[in-house]
């Protein structure tokens, strides 16, 4: 579903680990740098239990973190990339929980089962969401999975963005057509004369 939509998606057990946070907020500046939104969301969907809601505010701070230690590696005066960052590579990202949330275990009714009381979380869980049982995201049908991707996706997508990105790769295909069509130019890409 991710693919069909363009977007990237990532299986994490747990917490992402901070090179898979990094390379996430590199791929988002190096869209943000080739016109892409300003902003970038990480959409999470993931266990209603005491792990599951302390994942996407991880890998918030994870990220936070990182582009807070990023500047820091910049000379004021100097405008070269240190580690592939420039000053104005600034991504806003920010982690939105889609799944699974409250509502969505009332209207979707999957089987609860109990959470786990090892956790170090669960105490802080109970008291959040007043209940002791917990549910998994694979309880769901992959439909509404795949149907929640898709709205939440839909949602965010910018028609504009979308329409001007489509007229570039328009108007590049017509000169690589044009190209295509001039022997001269031809002969020169294949290194002949």
């Amino acid at each position: 579903t991710c693919n069909e939509l363009g977007v990237s998606g990532l299986a994490c057990k747990g917490c992402p680990s901070v090179s898979a946070l990094w390379d996430w907020i590199k791929g988002a500046r190096d869209a943000k740098n080739h016109g892409g939104a300003e902003r970038s969301v990480i959409l999470y969907f993931g266990d209603h239990d005491p792990t599951g809601f302390m994942i996407p505010r991880a890998a918030h701070e994870g990220i936070e973190t990182l582009l807070d230690v990023t500047p820091d590696w910049l000379n004021d005066d100097d405008e070269e990339e240190v580690y592939g960052w420039r000053e104005d590579a600034y991504v806003d990202v920010s982690v939105a929980r889609v799944a699974l949330n409250m509502d969505q275990v009332q209207h979707f009714n999957p089987p609860p089962f109990w959470a786990k009381t090892s956790d170090t979380r669960y105490k802080g869980y109970v008291r959040e969401h007043g209940t002791t049982d917990a549910w998994e995201l694979d309880a769901l049908d992959p439909t509404v999975l795949r149907d929640l991707i898709r709205q939440t996706v839909n949602a965010l997508f910018d028609d504009d963005i979308h329409e001007e990105n489509n007229e570039v790769i328009a108007d590049r295909r017509d000169e690589m057509i044009e190209r295509m069509r001039n022997p001269e130019w031809i002969a020169s890409a294949l290194g002949g004369e």
